[in-house]
């Protein structure tokens, strides 16, 4: 008898407002040294915030589907110094501090479950993304120390840093569930990755050359590459308004089904 007063109680539509302050990227596959990895290259990926509205439609008392929309910031920054090639002085010839950051905004569906306190939820967003912020460079950086007429040091740089599409229109598979801690109020916990069809890489870093303590002969030092790959978990809440009741079902139907 509680079970099913429960389940007749239920509403059979909801809008529902999802707020995640801590979005952390856990970067599967985002960074890549394909290279010695002669420098030290630092790269993270950034907590971030997103939110979204929703609509959901419960055709079972369980089962449900729901349409929305959201929006959501990523932040990701690298960093990088190459010293003195000579080691005769402690000067830096090159350092790079690179931020890459973007919001994107885009409609989501999801099929939803629900059993007394307990949500889970699995989804896909389309993403497209404004207010881009990122570096622009495209070609190569010689540093060369000369002993007389030879060449003693060399560091060559080719860098290829563009939006080129980063990000943009990607598809981000979520999965999350959440828990009822007071009326409507909804504690949840998730897991989100873009699901794309081309890997592609629109920050590279390649670094060849020798120090004064190597060979005179050019060789790979580094090549590092951020790709269009996201991933992150994410710590959040969750308002919900339901309305809309389902047929109600008779006491005798259940005892009925009791007997």
């Amino acid at each position: 008898m509680t079970g099913a007063g429960q389940m007749a109680a239920q509403n059979k539509f909801e809008f529902g407002i999802r707020f995640d302050p801590l979005t952390l990227p856990v970067n599967f596959g985002t960074f890549v040294e394909d290279g010695p990895g002669y420098y030290d290259i630092k790269a993270k990926g950034h907590i971030t915030q997103a939110a979204y509205l929703d609509f959901t439609y419960w055709p079972l008392h369980h089962w449900g589907i729901s349409l929305g929309a959201g929006v959501h910031s990523f932040h990701s920054e690298i960093e990088y110094l190459i010293p003195d090639i000579s080691h005769f002085t402690q000067d830096t010839d090159l350092y790079r501090h690179d931020q890459i950051k973007s919001v994107g905004m885009g409609p989501l569906i999801a099929l939803q479950y629900r059993n007394d306190r307990f949500r889970a939820r699995a989804g896909l967003m389309v993403l497209d993304f404004s207010k881009q912020e990122y570096p622009v460079r495209l070609g190569s950086t010689g540093i060369y120390i000369f002993d007389g007429s030879e060449v003693v040091a060399q560091v060559e740089i080719e860098e290829n840093h563009f939006w080129n599409g980063f990000y943009q229109s990607n598809y981000l598979f979520q999965l999350d569930f959440s828990y009822e801690v007071l009326d409507n109020l909804s504690c949840r916990i998730g897991f989100e990755t873009t699901f794309n069809k081309d890997k592609y890489y629109p920050y590279r870093t390649m670094i060849n050359g020798f120090t004064i303590d190597d060979e005179p002969e050019s060789q790979v030092l580094n090549d590092f590459k951020m790709s269009n790959t996201y991933s992150a978990f994410s710590v959040g809440v969750e308002y919900v308004i339901g309305f809309g009741k389902y047929g109600k079902i008779k006491k005798e139907n259940i005892e009925d089904k009791a007997n």
